[in-house]
């Protein structure tokens, strides 16, 4: 980085990452910071690249929430974003003072850990129960406060409760529209990183034409197809964050 703000050159790899990540939220409404964190952590560094990942998250999160919030499930979305709160201050804290290494390490195996189970097509039939909701977002909470990824227990959960995929992506691109409202600011504030999130608001285009094309493939993919090949992607993130702190 030169200065208070990143490279200009930062500014063409960066975008890609976006792109296609706000592909894979606009598609399936989740998996923003699955497919982004892990070069996003490469390329700035954990903290500031938390910072970049959520506001621009927040953004495509919106946007997708804004076409699809009457197909949400509002009793579950109450509910695990409660549950999130628990979750949230415990995961900053984290964040500010472990290990970076040990956190880039923990962001890939994570990944690359959800990844494959999405892979292998193993799912969990779970009942929808308060208490299970409720864990849910302290598990997301925790995750997204620490490494800025609070898919993979709601990935599990959601598939677990086996909805269509429509109410599937409504659930949770409305559950981390509520969360980012509480955690974007809070991490802005707690790492003082104004200038990084000002910085990230030049990546709006391709969050917008990332977004487009999610929309375009979830309407005209079938949804077994598409997941595949989304999870494809996941799983070479998280190999390729493993393979970028090992070396």
């Amino acid at each position: 980085m030169t200065g208070l703000f990143p490279d200009a050159a930062l500014l063409i790899p960066v975008a890609a990452v976006v792109l296609v990540s706000s592909a894979v939220q606009s598609a399936t409404g989740f998996g923003f910071s699955i497919v982004a964190v892990p070069f996003l952590a490469v390329l700035f560094g954990v903290r500031d690249g938390v910072v970049v990942n959520l506001v621009l998250s927040m953004i495509a999160n919106v946007a997708v929430t804004a076409r699809v919030r009457h197909h949400c499930s509002v009793p579950l979305v109450r509910t695990m974003a409660y549950g999130s709160i628990f979750g949230l201050v415990p995961g900053m804290l984290v964040l500010y003072h472990a290990d970076v290494r040990i956190l880039k390490i923990a962001i890939a195996i994570l990944v690359t850990f959800v990844a494959v189970i999405l892979l292998t097509g193993t799912r969990f039939r779970l009942r929808q129960r308060r208490v299970t909701s409720v864990a849910t977002g302290v598990a997301s909470g925790f995750l997204a406060g620490s490494v800025g990824l609070g898919g993979p227990p709601l990935t599990v959960y959601l598939a677990g409760l086996d909805l269509d995929k429509v109410r599937y992506r409504a659930t949770m691109s409305t559950y981390f529209t509520v969360l980012n409202v509480v955690l974007v600011p809070a991490q802005i504030v707690v790492s003082g990183a104004f200038h990084i999130a000002l910085w990230s608001l030049l990546l709006l285009p391709a969050v917008v034409v990332g977004g487009w094309l999610g929309e375009r493939l979830f309407v005209r993919l079938g949804e077994s197809v598409f997941i595949r090949v989304v999870t494809l992607v996941v799983l070479a993130a998280g190999l390729g964050g493993l393979l970028t702190t090992t070396i």
